[in-house]
């Protein structure tokens, strides 16, 4: 014990104190180590009641939370910071990186901003789902115009059914493959809102995208699985999918 000073002291700088190190199981030696939240348990305190996500938790991919990028819920980062690193809250250290000072995003009151010009971060490859793997994939995202704007994206761009992009198509939202696009119906609430957008695809019974919680998928390249769905792992990307789609 350190004189009573756990609750206080950070011996590996991992921005956790010891006490709470040692409270979740962690080392508070090894800053490699440190503890996360518990994705349902977050779920049902903003939604105020259980989510029951958790007897699915363990097929979390990935999680980024814009109030908690550091693990520490910000407390490592000022208001207007650069972001080079946005960790994975998900435990599986998919962290979303940018190396370049000019192609990275900010914090700006809990949010993190990306310009919308050259603004993206890199994630390691398979992070986002590939191959005819089924997924649900859900944001919290604001575009500030009507645009062609990526939210994510992976594969090898240009040849047919080995992407998976996710992107905004002017007041619309998109899941791309390169062919078989899945598109919403137009919807006011798209552009300069927070919306909730969720990208479901089941290779049993096909995509389907849904906005604040309503299906909105008006148009599909096929109602069914596309069992020829061949997705690559490489090319993961936030904030941006083909080309200049940022």
């Amino acid at each position: 014990k350190k004189w009573g000073l756990e609750a206080t002291v950070d011996s590996d700088g991992d921005g956790h104190t010891d006490d709470a190190e040692e409270t979740a199981g962690t080392s508070a030696i090894d800053a490699s180590e440190f503890p996360l939240p518990d994705f349902s348990d977050e779920v049902d305190a903003q939604i105020g009641e259980a989510s029951g996500l958790d007897t699915i938790e363990s097929n979390l991919s990935l999680w980024l939370d814009a109030s908690n990028i550091d693990t520490a819920s910000n407390a490592t980062l000022s208001d207007g910071d650069a972001i080079s690193t946005w960790k994975d809250l998900s435990g599986n250290g998919k962290d979303a990186v940018q190396s370049t000072v000019s192609n990275q995003p900010i914090l700006s009151n809990q949010k993190t901003v990306f310009d919308g010009s050259n603004d993206f971060m890199t994630l390691p490859d398979g992070t986002i789902p590939y191959g005819n793997s089924s997924y649900t994939v859900t944001v919290l995202v604001k575009a500030n115009i009507s645009h062609s704007g990526g939210i994510l994206g992976s594969g090898t761009y240009e040849v047919e059914n080995q992407v998976n992009a996710f992107r905004f198509s002017d007041d619309r939202i998109r899941n791309y493959w390169w062919s078989n696009d899945v598109i919403s119906v137009s919807s006011d609430d798209i552009i300069n809102n927070y919306i909730i957008a969720t990208f479901r695809y089941d290779n049993q019974s096909g995509r389907s995208i849904y906005l604040n919680g309503n299906q909105l998928d008006s148009w599909r390249g096929t109602y069914d699985a596309n069992t020829n769905r061949s997705s690559t792992s490489i090319n993961n990307t936030l904030a941006k999918t083909f080309g200049n789609e940022y």
